[in-house]
């Protein structure tokens, strides 16, 4: 199975909520997907850099799954 993934400056650890605002058109339709289908995304922490542009290298190899509620 495919899920999207949302990087993060965080680790979203299981049980937990966190508050986001999305605005960059590719997570917005990514959350719109997730919404119309009840799938969920995966969390994976930034290590390095910055949440835009090329990632490559920067995230975490383990990440979380996350539910919109």
């Amino acid at each position: 199975m495919e899920i999207g993934l949302f990087p993060l400056g965080i680790v979203l650890l299981p049980t937990e909520q966190v508050p986001l605002h999305i605005f960059e058109p590719r997570y917005r339709e990514m959350v719109g997907h997730c919404l119309e289908t009840g799938s969920p995304f995966g969390v994976v922490l930034i290590r390095d850099g910055r949440e835009v542009g090329p990632l490559a290298g920067h995230i975490a190899e383990v990440g979380t799954t996350a539910a919109i509620r």
